[in-house]
């Protein structure tokens, strides 16, 4: 699964997002600076509501 975050843009920006990330993974998240995406395999039972909160909380947003 590719994701779209905004306002990710630096190598602390990607580390964040991938903390953030793992519990939703069942691989290590990566992450594309240059094109804003994180990519993952997602757990059973993923929701893209509740990883989007996280996201945000972080003070990014999933781009739909």
């Amino acid at each position: 699964m590719k994701i779209k975050i905004d306002g990710m843009t630096c190598q602390h920006c990607a580390k964040s997002v991938i903390q953030a990330t793992t519990p939703f993974a069942k691989d290590t998240p990566q992450v594309d600076l240059e094109a804003g995406t994180v990519e993952f395999e997602p757990v059973e039972g993923f929701s893209e509501t509740d990883y989007a909160e996280a996201i945000d909380e972080l003070g990014y947003e999933v781009v739909k």
